[in-house]
């Protein structure tokens, strides 16, 4: 019997050194594991890019192709790849509906990437399978251009996002050479003014958002929250985003700004799916900021404009550069006032800039914006 009685104290002492230590595995290790396992991707993401070694890999392989960008007085070449005709479009989004078209084409069969989307998820990424759209075509003809855009899944143009990201941030910090194959495919190092992709490349675009304050001209920017799928913590003009399927409406890329505009500044709902509303530019009429903008069109006092284009060569994807002006101060102090992010935003960091300062000089300089819209407002400082 005393041994019997023995063997259940036993059992009983190892019973509760098992409950001990599996709380301790639920309540203090996983969660510091996770932590640490959350600042390695942070710093990781960090390093892919800010960091020099990335910023040089890229100027090596892309040589003089890359652009040189202009703020103030400092000059820098950027990661991003544009041809000479790209730097110098300046076109009317208002007076051209037919800058972006959204063509029948053959689908991407880009392999979707479910573990590292999951993943990307627990990390906490905002990942949502909308439709989106993939490059096409760059056309021009006759001092006009024509952007070409196919439909596919979210999921597709993230992962090859990711995947892109991930084959750069191997071959630069990795400990053994890896090739070029993405990178090499889809990303040419000589790009002719029109351009035919293989429907696999995301669209996106940047918008500078700028107002006039007593005179003087300001940029929207902000830092990009952890919620996002990439640039997280990096200071970008807003609205920067990939596109949804626009369709539906007469003029695809002034219904991306101004959407975008809203969703992005004013915290309004997303609208990925025009087809929903029979009229998809409902919002046109019906949200405050954007009845503003669009009435003072028949003052001349707003102007929305294509002022370039060209490759993100860290992230894999194209962007169209836009910059939308207010020269009225009654309607900038209004913006000033009310504009205060969404999630993409992270909090507090909406901040108007004066375009051509020191403070956007000294950003550049210290490698602190991203690659697309540190060349939309350098283009927007040269036409305004």
């Amino acid at each position: 019997e005393e041994a019997t009685m023995g063997t259940i104290v036993n059992s009983l002492i190892w019973m509760i050194i098992g409950i001990i230590v599996d709380r301790m595995v639920d309540y203090m290790m996983i969660p510091r594991f996770n932590k640490w396992k959350k600042l390695r991707v942070k710093k990781q993401s960090k390093q892919l890019y800010l960091g020099k070694k990335t910023v040089d890999y890229v100027r090596q392989y892309y040589s003089d192709h890359l652009y040189n960008c202009k703020i103030k007085n400092g000059s820098v070449q950027i990661p991003y790849l544009v041809n000479d005709s790209w730097s110098k479009w300046n076109f009317d989004v208002l007076k051209n509906p037919d800058l972006l078209q959204i063509v029948n084409t053959n689908k991407c069969d880009y392999p979707i990437n479910l573990k590292c989307i999951e993943k990307r998820k627990k990390e906490g990424k905002h990942l949502v399978d909308n439709p989106s759209l993939f490059l096409h075509s760059v056309q021009e003809k006759n001092g006009m251009i024509s952007i070409e855009a196919g439909v596919y899944s979210y999921f597709q143009r993230i992962s090859f996002v990711y995947d892109f990201e991930r084959e750069t941030y191997r071959r630069v910090y990795g400990k053994f050479l890896k090739k070029e194959q993405i990178r090499r495919k889809y990303l040419p190092e000589n790009i002719p003014s029109s351009f035919s992709s293989q429907n696999t490349v995301p669209l996106g675009a940047d918008v500078a958002v700028i107002i006039k304050k007593n005179g003087q001209y300001l940029v929207c920017t902000h830092k990009r929250s952890e919620e996002c799928a990439n640039y997280q913590g990096i200071t970008m003009v807003v609205p920067s985003f990939g596109f949804g399927n626009a369709s539906k409406s007469s003029n695809p890329l002034l219904y991306s700004i101004l959407s975008e505009f809203s969703e992005e500044l004013f915290d309004r709902k997303e609208m990925e799916e025009p087809d929903n509303y029979l009229n998809p530019e409902w919002f046109y009429q019906q949200y405050e900021e954007i009845v503003d903008i669009l009435k003072l069109q028949n003052t001349g006092e707003v102007s929305i404009r294509v002022i370039g284009g060209g490759f993100d060569v860290i992230g894999g994807f194209f962007n169209i550069n836009m910059m939308l002006v207010v020269e009225n101060e009654t309607i900038s102090d209004k913006l000033f006032n009310r504009i205060h992010g969404n999630w993409e935003t992270s909090f507090g960091t909406i901040k108007f800039i004066p375009i051509n300062s020191d403070e956007m000089e000294n950003l550049l300089l210290n490698n602190r914006l991203s690659p697309s819209s540190a060349f939309a407002i350098s283009r927007a400082i040269s036409l305004l």
